[in-house]
């Protein structure tokens, strides 16, 4: 399919629905259109790129043959498409759609038709043309010509969102550190930034991720063709048995197969790319309604909210509650979805709504709350580091590490560190004279995402000490980091 950049594409034909009984006459809000994604998809690998691929074009004809007329011959010298030829209902083509034959409608002397169509990328001409049996007009150039784009895909509002702060610090899916976050986050500040507060994050675990890259990965593993299937639960556990605690940058259904974190993610995509109006606004705000359902009659983002909640709080909720906000996540993930169709996409990504509210029986207008506008903020930390080879997204660093706190310290500071990946760690200090004096970590296996331990210098003299903390990839590739930090021991 192709976009315009000049002028927006067609929108899409609205999906049949009944306004439920009872209900109010559809408002400003019922009768707009929404746009929503469910986790299918958003798995597109590689996202379109903005290139090219041809040009639309219209060109208006008059019948000077003093004659009535019932078909209009046209001639291109290179192959092209007719996409519009009102009030003629038949069309044939010829050499390859270098000629064009519309037919079936009487035109009068004088009578004008205007015919759109789609050719190569340096532009259409027109060779010659006539109507009926009259003799050839010479060619020209239409005057009303366009590049055009191919449609985007689900990777393109995957990217986007996130290279364009729909997790920005302090928006409504995130938190002040920023990145999206599935679960509900513990943070402390602490010389004027936000840090992961290491009490909290030793009792729960949720999940940051960063860059879209993040999302495909905890969406879908593609060497087992694998994507969330299994039962909608807390973060209690991953499923090898081991504690779910602390942040992780990713969870792949190898971690833990959970179908309720899966559909979360995708409902703070659909919300964000609301925010942002790369999708119409004012999806958060609509109103759940189902009698009986305890989330009826809160908004979207505040359902987003609760399964953040039960996600981390995992031991307070029963296993029926989970599955219940996982079916209405589900449906409100596919009120509104449906192909692809643009507004823009030539300097900015919009895509056009798919149904009317009035279609949804289960969602209604938010009268009392404004739709929530985020600005469009680049956001590099956000996108890709560099482009995917081979169909595999750019793996970055395995380790990224924050200053120990507090530095200087006295007898005890904790060194916080993040992997990107599972890995087998080793920490070990050392003097500066290069001499071992503790072993912290000793070829420990460890989950991807934010990780602490705590070094206790009690006994040792004042001065400055080396960490040398060394990661071995996990995960079936050859791959390890070394980070070396200092820090200070003051009496």
């Amino acid at each position: 399919m192709l976009c315009g950049i000049a002028a927006a594409a067609p929108r899409s034909l609205p999906a049949s629905g009944n306004v439920p009984a009872g209900s109010a006459a559809p408002g400003l809000s019922d009768t707009a259109r929404y746009r929503t994604f469910i986790p299918d998809s958003l798995l597109d690998v590689r996202p379109v790129r903005r290139l090219n691929v041809g040009t639309g074009w219209s060109a208006t004809f008059v019948n000077t043959t003093g004659e009535v007329v019932s078909d209009l011959t046209i001639t291109f010298p290179e192959p092209v498409r007719i996409t519009f030829f009102n009030p003629f209902p038949d069309v044939l083509q010829a050499d390859d759609g270098r000629i064009w034959v519309v037919s079936g409608q009487s035109l009068a002397p004088g009578d004008r038709v205007t015919i759109h169509g789609t050719g190569p990328v340096k532009g259409t001409r027109v060779t010659e043309w006539h109507f009926g049996n009259a003799p050839s007009n010479p060619g020209f150039l239409p005057p009303d010509q366009h590049l055009l784009l191919p449609m985007p895909n689900g990777a393109n509002l995957r990217s986007e969102v996130f290279a364009q702060g729909g997790f920005a610090p302090g928006a409504t899916e995130s938190d002040r550190i920023g990145g999206m976050v599935v679960g509900k986050s513990f943070l402390r500040y602490v010389n004027f930034h936000w840090r992961i507060d290491p009490d909290s994050s030793r009792l729960h675990g949720w999940v940051r991720l960063r860059r879209p890259g993040d999302l495909l990965r905890s969406l879908y593993n593609r060497r087992l063709n694998l994507m969330h299937n299994g039962t909608p639960r807390g973060f209690c556990g991953y499923d090898n048995g081991r504690p779910f605690l602390r942040q992780v940058n990713n969870l792949t259904p190898l971690k833990q197969n959970n179908r309720l974190f899966a559909d979360l993610a995708v409902l703070k995509v659909n919300i964000a790319a609301s925010q942002l109006g790369m999708t119409p606004p004012g999806l958060g705000e609509l109103l759940y309604n189902e009698p009986g359902n305890p989330l009826s009659s809160l908004m979207v983002r505040e359902i987003s909210q609760v399964g953040d909640s039960m996600l981390t709080y995992c031991g307070v909720w029963p296993p029926e509650m989970y599955v219940m906000v996982d079916s209405v996540i589900q449906k409100i993930n596919g009120a509104f979805s449906g192909p692809i169709d643009t507004v823009a996409f030539g300097d900015s990504l919009v895509l056009s709504g798919v149904r009317p509210l009035s279609a949804v029986p289960f969602l209604t207008e938010n009268t009392l709350v404004p739709p929530l506008r985020t600005p469009r903020t680049a956001m590099q930390e956000a996108v890709d580091d560099e482009e995917e080879i081979d169909g595999e997204e750019a793996v970055p660093e395995m380790i990224q590490v924050a200053q120990n706190f507090p530095n200087p310290f006295n007898p005890s500071t904790a060194i916080q560190f993040e992997l990107h990946e599972a890995a087998t760690v080793t920490i070990r200090v050392y003097d500066l004279l290069g001499r071992e004096v503790q072993t912290l970590l000793d070829r420990e296996p460890l989950f991807d995402g934010t990780n602490e331990v705590m070094f206790d210098a009690s006994g040792m003299a004042s001065g400055v000490y080396l960490y040398r903390i060394m990661a071995e990839s996990a995960e079936g590739q050859a791959r390890s980091s070394v980070f070396t930090g200092k820090m200070i021991l003051v009496r």
